[in-house]
């Protein structure tokens, strides 16, 4: 597929809805579509939220769809997430992110940005970054740290994850 093919497919359907997102991941996951194709048109159209929205929605699918294709789409998001400002971006990071133990190589890397995306100014990234962060610190006081945090947290959302945490742990 060319540049400019994928492109327009990843352009098509508002911003909020996912557009052809599932068809490219199913594509990707199939290996009709390179990774490194989207990467690349990923970094290139940074600034558009439509493209990225959809991009990075089209990444989370074939990452959950094809585990194999998931390390180099984590190795992606982790030194792209920085450009895109879409909270889509980050959700669908956290959400590849989240497959990932804590013995994998760059846990502790996904961690510090789970817990830095826990002021995100999206409660949907936010709570699911709360999440994220108290899975890869594992059981004991970090984790209780961060729980407790996000019971003092200003967004409703990350206090009912929180709370959610809490009870999972206590049993």
């Amino acid at each position: 597929m060319n540049d400019g093919t994928l492109l327009q497919r990843l352009k098509a359907g508002a911003r909020k809805t996912v557009g052809e997102a599932p068809a490219i991941g199913q594509e990707l996951a199939g290996g009709g579509i390179d990774p490194a194709d989207l990467f690349d048109l990923l970094v290139r159209h940074a600034g558009d939220a439509v493209v990225v929205s959809h991009g990075t929605h089209a990444l989370k699918d074939s990452a959950l769809k094809k585990p194999t294709l998931a390390p180099a789409i984590l190795d992606f998001f982790i030194a792209e997430i920085g450009r895109f400002d879409g909270w889509e971006a980050r959700e669908n990071f956290l959400r590849v992110a989240a497959r990932f133990g804590r013995d994998h190589p760059k846990a502790a890397e996904i961690h510090a940005l789970a817990v830095d995306m826990t002021g995100d100014r999206s409660a949907i990234v936010a709570a699911y970054a709360l999440e994220v962060a108290v899975t890869l610190s594992g059981a004991g006081a970090a984790a209780d740290a961060l729980i407790r945090d996000g019971l003092e947290h200003p967004r409703a959302a990350v206090r009912a994850r929180a709370r959610k945490l809490a009870a999972g742990t206590a049993g």
